[in-house]
């Protein structure tokens, strides 16, 4: 399943919306990395910590507009950050770099597209209800 920035994933928050674009642009580099297997995994921890950043920002937007969905989303971002961290950690040695690639990559695309579809939305369209000005 191949995920492409475009109009439709928009949340209508900019900074949202940008680092969405980052996060699919990064799984299309990590799928199609020629790198070898130490700097690959360096890469995949980068977009994990990248991933992080980007639960705060939300986060911090939900708590600031008291979302009443904020602890089932902090909740699912908890999982997701946990999710990853052990398919990079239990696959490190015992799998090829691409192998463990091509799971963390399918794992995330996969989660981005429901997590998107599901809550991305619904908390855009609460903080834009709610006149929460965001750049």
């Amino acid at each position: 399943m191949t995920i492409v920035w475009n109009k439709e994933l928009e949340t209508g928050i900019k900074v949202i919306d940008e680092q969405h674009q980052f996060i699919i642009e990064s799984l299309s580099s990590v799928e199609t990395s020629t790198l070898e297997k130490n700097e690959l995994f360096e890469l995949l921890t980068r977009l994990q910590a990248y991933l992080s950043v980007h639960f705060d920002v939300e986060e911090d937007y939900m708590k600031d507009t008291d979302y009443p969905e904020y602890q089932k989303h902090k909740a699912i971002h908890d999982k997701v950050l946990e999710d990853c961290q052990d398919i990079l950690t239990q696959n490190y040695s015992n799998n090829d770099a691409s192998k463990v690639a091509y799971k963390l990559v399918g794992y995330m695309k996969n989660w981005f597209s429901e997590h998107y579809a599901n809550e991305d939305v619904k908390m855009a369209e609460f903080l834009k209800q709610n006149d929460w000005k965001i750049g």
